[in-house]
């Protein structure tokens, strides 16, 4: 069987369409910078992880870095005004709760 080639990306402009390929936004050097950014990102969270171990107690760093997505939830409400729906900020609470009764014994 025939296969038929990937379909082309168009864009429109007042009705018309056009043949022409969406280039994508990011540069090559961009991306470059955004990966070492994020690698040193990591990087600076293992270090962080490590030298948690050795200042607290286990089960409290666990619990930290374990919610990790929550924090990263309250940090995009906080620092770009993202809306949360009902079940995140449920989460969000959930979250809260379960590290104030974890810490309080």
């Amino acid at each position: 069987p025939r296969m038929n080639p990937p379909p082309k990306l168009s864009t429109t402009s007042m009705g018309s369409t056009s043949n022409r390929r969406v280039q994508p936004r990011l540069g090559l050097f961009r991306a470059a910078a955004l990966l070492l950014v994020i690698g040193a990102l990591d990087a600076a969270a293992f270090l962080f992880y490590a030298e948690g171990l050795q200042r607290t107690d286990a089960w409290l760093v666990g619990l930290v870095s374990q919610s990790g997505r929550a924090i990263s939830v309250v940090g995009g409400f906080l620092l770009f005004a993202e809306r949360l729906r009902k079940h995140q900020w449920l989460g969000v609470t959930l979250v809260a709760a379960g590290l104030a009764m974890a810490v309080a014994g």
